[in-house]
């Protein structure tokens, strides 16, 4: 299967010094991850892939926010609203049956992916193996 949709978080820009936005595919995000770019080098780089048209900044539908907030809570995942938006956007592509992939270091996030089937790779940091649900406190 050859993904050209990919769907990142803030870590695949920021945390990846050699991260680059390929020709050959296009690049999505959420506006609450657009908005953690602050530093100056992951600004251009992110700034440059809009003027390309490699990459589009998408609010995910309230719907699929809802579903991502009841799914993160029913593992007791601790996510900030980024993560919880990049979830939202993957379930509303993975409804709109899109070939895509999400590129994130947050395991929390993976976690939640791959209780939904949903392709992910990391970036740095590895990549869980098997989906958990944390205790409460």
């Amino acid at each position: 299967m050859n993904i050209l949709l990919l769907l990142i978080d803030a870590g695949a820009v920021i945390n990846s010094a050699s991260f680059s936005f390929d020709k050959g595919k296009q690049y999505v995000t959420t506006p609450l991850v657009d908005s953690e770019f602050r530093d100056f080098k992951a600004r251009l780089l992110v700034q440059q892939a809009i003027d390309e048209g490699l990459l589009s900044i998408a609010e995910p539908k309230k719907e699929f926010v809802k579903k991502a907030e009841k799914k993160l809570l029913e593992t007791n995942s601790k996510v900030s609203n980024a993560d919880i938006s990049v979830f939202a956007l993957a379930l509303q592509l993975k409804h709109a049956k899109k070939k895509f992939m999400v590129l994130t270091d947050d395991y929390s996030v993976q976690n939640a992916l791959l209780g939904e089937k949903i392709n992910f790779e990391d970036i740095l940091r590895g990549k869980i193996k098997k989906h958990v649900t944390f205790r409460k406190k």
